[in-house]
């Protein structure tokens, strides 16, 4: 029968713990500057406000972020529609409406971001690589308190619309990433909203240490955001010309939009 010495028994217990402490260490350093923050998003439109949800997460060691955006909550319920004239969301029937999430990816160290958008069916869905495009910010010096922040106001042009942002200091790991395009900034974005009201972002709860990997989305279809929005925009033509064909029983060919309300949605506006 093998003897244990006591000396081999302290051995024994001293590797153990050793290989403890080291199991704690490679976790805490792992999961060290990884964020999880979520967003309510919202669209006021004909008097309502439609809801979505946002997912960013940020990972610091990596410097990559990436933003999940849901589709409009409101608008997979039944019977919901909006009565705006010349909406896409007029002209389509809800169960037509794409579910799944966009995604708005970053890479700061190699200057890259991939976009996965859908234009409101996920026929549409569209992946855009290009290079990391940074909002010309306008940053006012004085801080104050918004909610539990201190905050500080910054204004760009981003797609045609200005947008102001609230953004904080007091987590000061998280710089440069943000929801949606808002990239760039020396803080944590708490608020955003474009000078006409139409679009809010707000933060509602962030985590830390999140084991979540942040991974560069993938799609077989892919284009630059021009054609993607320049195709977004013809598909809208089409479905609002069926649309109208269908209700006052004339051909297709001949629906005149010329007076129709130019297409918008949260990543660009017709031109």
């Amino acid at each position: 029968m093998r003897r244990f010495t006591a000396s081999f028994l302290f051995k024994s217990l001293t590797m153990k713990n050793l290989v403890t402490i080291l199991l704690i260490i490679y976790s805490s350093i792992n999961l060290h500057g990884q964020y999880k923050i979520y967003y309510t998003v919202k669209k006021k439109i004909s008097n309502k406000n439609l809801e979505a949800d946002g997912v960013l997460q940020f990972n610091v060691n990596e410097k990559k972020s990436i933003f999940y955006l849901s589709q409009y909550k409101n608008l997979i319920k039944k019977n919901y529609e909006i009565k705006e004239n010349g909406d896409t969301i007029k002209v389509l029937h809800n169960n037509s409406i794409c579910q799944d999430k966009k995604g708005y990816f970053y890479d700061y160290k190699n200057n890259n971001r991939t976009l996965l958008l859908y234009d409101v069916v996920c026929d549409s869905k569209t992946l855009i690589s290009d290079k990391l495009k940074y909002p010309v910010w306008k940053v006012e010096k004085n801080s104050f308190k918004y909610k539990k922040w201190n905050v500080y106001k910054a204004t760009a042009t981003i797609n045609d619309r200005n947008w102001n942002v609230l953004f904080t200091k007091d987590e000061p790991e998280i710089q440069n990433a943000g929801p949606w395009l808002f990239v760039g900034l020396p803080g944590l974005i708490v608020s955003a909203s474009n000078d006409q009201d139409i679009y809010t972002f707000d933060i509602t709860k962030i985590e830390k240490n999140n084991r979540t990997k942040i991974a560069e989305p993938k799609f077989f279809r892919t284009a630059n955001f021009k054609q993607y929005s320049d195709r977004a925009i013809s598909s809208n033509k089409r479905r609002m010309a069926k649309k109208i064909s269908q209700e006052y029983n004339i051909p297709e060919k001949e629906v005149n939009l010329s007076g129709s309300p130019k297409y918008e949605t949260l990543d660009f506006i017709e031109k």
